[in-house]
């Protein structure tokens, strides 16, 4: 299922549900699309997709990367991977973040796609238990995070 949201398009697996959104006036983040996946291991994966609007228009997606690999880091999460990747189907260039980390309490593995478009930076994040397998699908949808 493609799911035209706001300014972006991500291409949810099929099989995973779509959760009400729920953006409380005021916020400097959009949500702009949550999913959630089967649960593995008493954690039920989910994929969300935010927007934000960008400080420093300038800035390139290399910076941005070095910026929240840094962010991640100094909240107890351990990187472990990021690096270049063309998001939109490989029509846009983009990033890959994987970090480790506690969430609530929670082991999590998260796996970011981040592109810059259009005044914002949008991120999709993929959740999953810490030691469980991927969704091979989960990773499929990162990829195809484009602005419309």
């Amino acid at each position: 299922m493609i799911a035209p949201i706001l300014a972006i398009v991500l291409a949810m697996p099929a099989s995973w549900t779509h959760v009400a959104v729920d953006n409380p006036p005021g916020s400097t983040v959009e949500m702009l699309d949550i999913a959630q996946g089967p649960t593995v291991d008493g954690f039920q994966p989910q994929i969300n997709v935010l927007r934000h609007l960008i400080v420093d228009p300038a800035i390139t997606i290399d910076a941005w990367a070095q910026q929240s690999a840094s962010y991640l880091q100094s909240h107890d999460s351990r990187v472990l991977a990021s690096h270049a990747e063309s998001l939109c189907n490989g029509t846009v260039n983009g990033w890959w973040i994987e970090s480790l980390g506690s969430y609530a309490g929670r082991k999590l593995d998260l796996v970011q796609a981040a592109l810059l478009a259009n005044g914002y930076e949008y991120v999709a994040t993929y959740s999953r238990a810490e030691g469980t397998d991927f969704d091979p699908t989960a990773l499929e949808a990162l990829d195809t995070l484009c602005p419309s």
